[in-house]
């Protein structure tokens, strides 16, 4: 036997109900907040200095060792001092560099770093130099002098019983002493 039934017509709706983990409801449609923000209890907020969240996220992720990172993916736009950035860390710099927290910097001539993570270079003392860029350490003046300038090693002033000539101090010959004014 068979049974005859009137067509029904059926209708759906496309609107969702309750949508699923860290999504919200928007005029019907299941939603997620953009990279940058999170969900919150009234809606999408944007992360704080120093987070950052990817798609789908109920809370904003810390960057831990960082000063600023990207709000939208992560990656890390500035960290400390004698830091440079590298994706989503912040590593030290070399011996010979310092770092400005994005970047790492070679030493100019005149000055050193000796330790990794440094946040500057320190000039030379009176007595040492260094004529090249990213030294760890600088050099002891030339043989008899006091003083040389910290970029080139040029003696700048003798030790008493030479006299400076051409940026070098030469012993006095034998019998002779330099003018302690002068040093010639």
């Amino acid at each position: 036997q068979m049974v005859f039934a009137k067509p029904v017509k059926l209708a759906f709706t496309r609107n969702c109900l309750s949508c699923h983990e860290n999504m919200f409801l928007s005029n019907g449609v299941c939603e997620s907040c953009p990279t940058g923000q999170y969900l919150s209890p009234n809606g999408c907020a944007s992360c704080a200095e120093q987070t950052y969240s990817l798609v789908n996220s109920s809370m904003c992720m810390i960057c831990s060792s960082c000063v600023k990172c990207d709000q939208t993916n992560g990656y890390y736009t500035l960290c400390k001092n004698g830091q440079f950035v590298n994706d989503y860390s912040c590593d030290d710099c070399e011996a010979g560099t310092y770092g400005d927290g994005a970047k790492c910097i070679p030493c100019q001539i005149g000055t050193y770093s000796n330790l990794p993570g440094s946040a500057s270079c320190t000039p030379c003392s009176e007595g040492y130099y260094t004529n090249t860029t990213a030294t760890t350490m600088c050099t002891k003046c030339n043989y008899n002098c006091i003083s040389c300038e910290r970029e080139s090693g040029f003696c700048s002033s003798c030790v008493p019983g030479c006299i400076l000539s051409e940026n070098r101090c030469i012993p006095c010959d034998a019998g002779t002493r330099a003018n302690q004014e002068t040093n010639t």
